[in-house]
């Protein structure tokens, strides 16, 4: 429930910040529902369309020296816009899992294109960890 809440959380604070809207609404008129939340869990390819909230989770131990205290993204291209990162905890039956961490980026994807996104993880002492590369491809819904 934990991460339920924090994507609900983070699709608030889009919404209210207007990053998407046009898109979210124009897709909403045309499809019927709105946009779609898509968690990428490893790095590599994904696609998404215009509008969807993109999340791309980085998992941790939670143990002296492993930890993680935020993520720097870097977006190359114009197809998605970087929104935040946000602690997302795994959960259970609505229970944290205990031991471990998971910090997300959030993106919007933005407009019909390809976009490279290097998420890197920074610990606690400032040293960057191993970056991770995404390739995302936007994609328009096609008209009704």
């Amino acid at each position: 429930m934990g991460t339920c809440r924090a994507i609900v959380a983070i699709a608030a604070c889009v919404a209210a910040s207007g990053i998407g809207t046009s898109a979210a609404a124009g897709r909403d008129q045309r499809a019927g529902k709105p946009a779609n939340v898509v968690t990428v869990e490893d790095p590599g390819e994904a696609r998404a369309i215009v509008g969807d909230l993109i999340g791309l989770p980085v998992s941790f131990p939670v143990v002296p020296g492993a930890m993680l205290s935020d993520l720097r993204a870097e977006v190359r291209g114009d197809a998605v816009r970087y929104v935040t990162v946000a602690n997302t905890p795994r959960t259970v039956n609505g229970r944290p899992v205990m031991g471990g961490g998971v910090l997300s980026a959030f993106l919007v994807a933005s407009r019909p294109d390809e976009a490279v996104v290097t998420v890197t993880p920074v610990r606690p002492d400032g040293r960057d960890g191993e970056p991770r590369e995404y390739r995302i491809r936007v994609g328009d819904l096609p008209a009704r």
